[in-house]
C-alpha cells in the first residue's frame, strides 16, 4: 500500500494522541504540532524532527571539499561535481571513459553519501591512474607556458654540452 507523507504523519499523529491519552502525558517528542494539507507539509515538534531527520536527510555537495581536493569543481547547470583536470585532459580518452563511466569527466559526480572516507569516491579518484596522468599533463602544460619549448630545447642542449 502506498502512503503519502501526509497520511504517514496523520497515522503517526493518531497513534501519538492515543498513547498520550493512555499515559496522560503530553510529550512534545511524540506529538504532531501542526498539519498543513494545502502545502502538503507537516510541522512536527523539534524532538521528533531530530529523530526523523536522518531518514529524511538529503545529501548535498559540500564546498569545503574543494579545500582538500583542489581539482574538484561544482557545475550548477549539471548539478554535480567534476574533476577539472580530468575533464580537460581525459574527455576524449575512450578507455578511461569506459572504465570510469565518465564520472568526474563527462558525467557529474552526485553520489555525495559515498564521497568521503578511505574508500570514498573523492579519495579513489584522486589516486586513480587517469587522475595521476592528468596531473602530470597539467604540470607539463604549466612548464611549457613558463618557458616556450624552443627555450627549453636550447637550455637542454647547453647543459648537455657543458657536461661534455
Amino acid at each position: 500500500m502506498k502512503r503519502t507523507i501526509v497520511s504517514y504523519f496523520k497515522a503517526t499523529a493518531a497513534d501519538s494522541s492515543k498513547n498520550s491519552e493512555e499515559k496522560a502525558s503530553s510529550s512534545p517528542s511524540a506529538q504532531l504540532t501542526e498539519l498543513d494539507e494545502e502545502e502538503n507539509c507537516v510541522i512536527v515538534s523539534s524532538n521528533l524532527l531530530s529523530v526523523k531527520s536522518s531518514a529524511l536527510k538529503e545529501r548535498h555537495y559540500n564546498i569545503k571539499w574543494e579545500q582538500k581536493y583542489k581539482w574538484l569543481v561544482y557545475n550548477e547547470e549539471k548539478k554535480g561535481a567534476f574533476c577539472k583536470l580530468c575533464q580537460h585532459f581525459m574527455k576524449n580518452d575512450l578507455k578511461v571513459l569506459q572504465k570510469t563511466g565518465g564520472v568526474f569527466i563527462t558525467v557529474p559526480f552526485t553520489s555525495y553519501k559515498n564521497a568521503l572516507g578511505k574508500n570514498g569516491k573523492l579519495e579513489k579518484h584522486e589516486h586513480s591512474s587517469a587522475h595521476t596522468v592528468s596531473i602530470e599533463m597539467e604540470k607539463i602544460k604549466n612548464n611549457a607556458m613558463k618557458k616556450p619549448i624552443h627555450t627549453q630545447i636550447v637550455q637542454q642542449s647547453e647543459s648537455e654540452t657543458e657536461k661534455v
